[in-house]
């Protein structure tokens, strides 16, 4: 009994102590708040801190209150009662009545605030609260609350079913609540509030339809809306809102079109929930038209017609008809454009058509039947992800025949195309709609930022490491978790082992490039023209049968039986016999691959006819298997970086030449994939042109130039390029500076009022163009074509002038020339001169680099089509002359000016600048000048041969009065264009009048510009630049005398 006592007095001791600790004043302050509301019988011994559900303390300070009273009780809670607490935190009060003063009363310390059912009578907000972190008022009685004062705080909830009756403030506030939920009697005015995070807002039954008009104030990222009763449909109004739901009882629709949200470009997610009896609609209609990108729903309204999906989803936005009871409608085939979609609960009927294969479809609770399309049959053990749900509860609540997770997927078809080094293109027949699950070399995931080409069949995918180079295998996890092996190049099968089962008669063969799986490539096997029918395949093996006992094939050492293995464009043949078993087979050392046949019993190599003799060579193959010569070209070169690396040779090689060889200035390349019209080869690393030697066979070679891509693109001219009076753009031009003026801003800006002006003309004789500026006339035109010999000889020339048709075109500002050849029928060149009118110019695209002509260029497009040559090594050589004339021209008029010709002042010889001409650069430049007249060409040093573009050298030829820039082209079998442009600048030397009498004398230089061209078309730009203050409605000779006012006839 002693020891009883004194733990009791023990513990009694340690509770006064802890009491003790508190301060006196609080301690006070608590006695007093149990007093009051007669709490006292909570806390035995005066141990206020020994209810934690009530007083909570800590650190020697009570920092917690939570108290609840007789509801609707006549006793007052004030500030007054809590106001002896400093270090206050927490404040939750049940069923008490507020003073006016304590609902103003700011805790200074606190955090997390609640008056829950409580009344608060006359009350009103009068100032802004402490920082709290949740403020929460919910009351049967409502209120006046001004927003401004609250939304400081992170959390804010005003709840009552009567409605509080909300004001805005009415001076700005920076708002950082994160989330508002108000319940009111309407609308506040938002207009004085920076954006919030979210908003919830009840509107309850009394609410006020006049206080909508402040719906467009709100500018908050998240905004869920509800209505106690029926309101018109406003979403219309807010420009502002990015995520917005709104349930409610929306009036009948009185107006004579659908609302449209189109111009409410800022929404990003609209949920419109129908409540009550509502029957929102247009004639029975989805009464909204809404965006593609907005993420929408509608729901629980009585549509009668299923809507259109052509305006409503996209890729990143899911769709969402629910609860709209669609009475006995079926579901239409997908005319839209986004990829999820959710129809459950509508009474829908009928099938699903594939059209909806490429979207996710949940279509759960409906009265559907028939077979679900394979594309989600297949997958219907998919778990799911965060933005792809489980597919198979998405066709729950239906009659679906094949609504089964164990039914074998039997249509996944994935095709593969390698776009590079490290990213695939896979594509086909029910391939899913989650790469991410798909596995590179069975291990490596894809890469989760994979591109969508089309949803379900068509994706971009980037590994995250090399390839390789022949061959790797991609396990698709679902639906089979099959590892399928796919070639990087195409290549003819490779034949190791044949087994033929004794049981079954079944053909085993073995190796490398078979088809990945039956269908996947056109693979045919016969045997002795018998077709064996295949029933497997994968990259290392193929089984087939033949197609009936009587028909199986005679096997036996008498006679060879020819096995014929076909896969798209290449053929494997070879011959077996009876002793063929596993395993022992011979391998035919000497065979040149698809141009013998190998008997495996033997190990010799036939030829077509059947003969035994080793090293059998066919150049190619016709399509009934008899043997033609050959006669390979290469029209294009696709280089690799001065690293080195993958290049391509475009042309035509053959179907089956295997024995090849690529050689870059004498060093063997390896080679990685031959074809027809490609051959794949790895470069070493170099800079600059070197020689490309093609050897197929015993064939002469063939050779081209090859340029290394420079990483690095040069801009003309001295001083860190441009002259130092420009800025180098990324693809070779020079951006001069203000007063700089030329290719490479050598020239400074003739800035000259008193400058004549430059008349163009079309000759219909040359099929050219006359550019005369004061006494010089720059003519130029086309002269000859020549056919050219790999020696370099002339094999044939064609004159190109006086040929010429003049034909019409729809544009004002084109002339259009044409001839045919008459020693070469087949060929027709045409000539198409473009006056630029465009006062800001015209930008042009040409073999992969762009640039830009000024208003006033002439630029000439020349095509030759169909040239046939005499030989396969053979070029073209295209001839383009201009010369320099110092007419008898006096005077130049306008309509404001008279120009007077005599010049001699300004005469200077011809100078000649050829400089500027560098392989490294995307351009080449010459300069030729008379008289202070300054013309410039430009050669962009790429042709587009064949429809691909490839580097051509350029070579400079000068005399006492010409230039020959010679470019050298590749073979083109289809087409070849280039693009030179040239460009007429007025020196800052240039006297506008000159002292000394008149000079008589006339003077003829010609300038040539001869271009070889190897094929179809060439493209010639010829652009006229005025450097002077210009006021072109004053000079209409500055145009090409409109192109179609003055054409000479000679």
């Amino acid at each position: 009994m002693e020891k009883i006592l004194t733990i009791i007095l023990f513990l009694s001791t340690i509770s006064n102590l802890y009491i003790s600790a508190i301060p006196s004043n609080e301690l006070v302050c608590a006695e007093n708040l149990a007093t009051k509301f007669n709490l006292k019988g909570y806390f035995p011994n005066n141990d206020y801190c020994g209810n934690s559900s009530i007083i909570f303390c800590q650190d020697s300070s009570i920092i917690g209150v939570s108290i609840t009273f007789i509801k609707n009780s006549s006793m007052v809670l004030t500030d007054q009662d809590i106001s002896c607490f400093p270090n206050l935190e927490t404040l939750t009060i049940w069923y008490f009545t507020l003073s006016q003063s304590l609902l103003n009363y700011n805790i200074e310390k606190g955090k997390r605030i609640t008056y829950f059912d409580v009344l608060c009578p006359n009350c009103r907000l009068m100032q802004k609260l402490g920082n709290y972190q949740t403020f929460i008022y919910t009351s049967s009685q409502s209120l006046v609350f001004n927003i401004g004062f609250l939304c400081h705080i992170f959390q804010v909830s005003l709840v009552s079913f009567t409605g509080f009756y909300l004001e805005g403030p009415t001076e700005f506030t920076n708002c950082n609540s994160n989330r508002m939920s108000l319940f009111g009697t309407n609308y506040p005015d938002f207009s004085n509030i920076s954006s919030q995070s979210f908003v919830e807002i009840v509107l309850v039954e009394s609410f006020d339809k006049n206080s909508i008009s402040n719906f467009s104030t709100m500018s908050s990222l998240y905004a869920n809306i509800y209505h106690f009763s029926s309101v018109p449909f406003y979403l219309t109004e807010n420009f502002k809102i990015k995520y917005i739901s709104i349930e409610a009882t929306f009036e009948n629709i009185n107006q004579l079109s659908k609302f449209s949200l189109v111009n409410n470009i800022n929404y990003k997610s609209v949920a419109i929930k129908c409540i009550g009896n509502s029957v929102f609609s247009f004639n029975g209609e989805l009464p909204v038209i809404i965006n593609n990108n907005v993420t929408f729903e509608f729901t629980n309204s009585n549509l009668t017609k299923v809507p259109s999906l052509s305006t409503y989803g996209d890729y990143d936005n899911k769709v969402t008809f629910s609860d709209n009871k669609f009475l006995d409608l079926q579901l239409p085939i997908y005319d839209g454009s986004g990829i999820n979609y959710i129809f459950d609960s509508n009474s829908i009927t009928g099938t699903i058509d594939k059209s909806w294969c490429n979207t996710i479809l949940s279509i759960k609770d409906n009265k559907m039947n028939g077979d679900i399309p394979s594309c989600y049959q297949c997958y219907f053990n998919y778990t799911g992800n965060l933005n792809i749900p489980n597919i198979y509860d998405g066709f729950s609540g239906n009659q679906f025949t094949n609504y089964d997770k164990n039914i074998p997927c039997t249509t996944f078809r994935p095709k593969i195309k390698i776009i590079n080094s490290t990213t695939l293109n896979v594509f086909g027949d029910d391939i899913g709609f989650d790469p991410y699950l798909w596995k590179f070399n069975g291990s490596i995931p894809m890469n989760s930022s994979y591109q969508i080409n089309k949803f379900g069949s068509d994706y971009t995918c980037n590994i995250g490491s090399n390839i390789g180079l022949d061959y790797f295998s991609i396990l698709f996890t679902i639906p089979h978790e099959f590892l399928y092996t796919f070639p990087i190049i195409e290549k003819p099968i490779i034949v190791s082992n044949l087994t033929i089962s004794n049981n079954d008669n079944i053909f085993t063969f073995s190796g490398l490039y078979y088809s990945s799986y039956v269908g996947y490539k056109n693979q045919v096997i016969s045997i002795d023209g018998l077709e064996c029918t295949q029933i497997s395949s994968n990259f290392f093996e193929t089984k087939c049968s033949p197609p009936s006992p009587s028909s199986t094939p005679t096997i036996n050492k008498d006679k060879l039986n020819l096995v014929n293995i076909g896969i798209d464009k290449f053929q494997t043949k070879f011959y077996i016999n009876s002793t063929i078993e596993s395993g022992n087979e011979i391998t035919c050392s000497n065979c040149n691959g698809n141009f013998d046949i190998c008997d495996k019993s033997s190990g010799s190599c036939f030829c077509e006819n059947g003969k035994y003799y080793s090293g059998c060579l066919c150049l190619d193959l016709k399509f009934d298997g008899s043997c033609f010569q050959l006669n390979p070209f290469i029209s294009s070169i696709t280089p690799s970086t001065t690293d080195g690396g993958i290049s391509t040779i475009f042309g035509s090689f053959g179907f089956f030449n295997f024995n090849y060889s690529v050689l870059i200035d004498g060093t063997l390349c390896k080679g990685v994939n031959y074809s027809n019209d490609e051959i794949i080869f790895i470069s070493p690393p170099g800079i600059g042109i070197k020689k490309l030697t093609l050897i197929i066979n015993s064939l002469s070679p063939l050779n081209a130039i090859y340029n290394y891509e420079n990483k690095f693109v040069e801009c003309p001219g001295k001083i860190n390029n441009c002259s130092g009076n420009g800025i180098c753009k990324s693809n070779g031009e020079c951006q001069c500076n203000s007063g700089w003026t030329s290719f490479d801003c050598s020239i400074v800006f003739n800035d000259n009022n008193n400058n004549p002006p430059t008349n163009n003309e079309i000759d219909s004789n040359s099929g050219g163009t006359n550019i005369i500026n004061q006494d010089v006339k720059f003519q130029i035109y086309l002269k000859t074509l020549k056919e050219i010999n790999y020696q370099g000889r002339i094999i044939k020339e064609y004159q190109l002038q006086n040929n010429w048709d003049l034909n019409s075109t729809d544009l004002t500002n084109q002339y259009k020339f044409s001839q045919k050849l008459i020693e070469n029928k087949s060929t027709t060149i045409i000539s198409l001169i473009e006056e630029v009118v465009n006062p800001d110019g015209k930008e042009y695209r040409f073999a992969g680099t762009s640039f830009k002509l000024n208003q006033g260029s002439i630029k000439f497009t020349i095509s030759i089509y169909n040239y046939s040559f005499q030989s396969n090594l053979n070029t073209l050589q295209l001839d383009l002359i201009s010369i320099v004339d110092q007419s008898a021209i006096t005077t130049i008029n306008d309509d404001d000016n008279n120009y007077d010709t005599d010049n001699e002042c300004n005469s200077k010889s011809i100078e000649i600048d050829t400089n500027n001409l560098n392989d490294l650069s995307n351009f080449n430049y010459i300069k030729i000048s008379k008289n202070n007249k300054i013309l410039e060409g430009r050669f962009i040093n790429k042709v587009v041969s064949d429809g691909r573009a490839t580097f051509f050298s350029t070579s400079i030829t000068n005399n006492s009065n010409s230039i020959t820039v010679s470019l050298n082209l590749p073979h083109c079998k289809s087409e070849c264009i280039i693009d030179p442009d040239f460009s007429l600048i007025v020196s800052p030397d240039f006297k506008s009048e000159c002292n000394n009498e008149n000079s008589n004398r006339k003077w003829l230089i010609p300038v040539a510009v001869v271009i070889p061209v190897i094929c179809i078309s060439a493209i010639v730009t010829i652009s006229t630049l005025i450097y002077m203050k210009r006021v072109h409605s004053n000079h209409p000779l500055m145009k090409l005398i409109k192109l179609n006012k003055k054409i000479i006839n000679k």
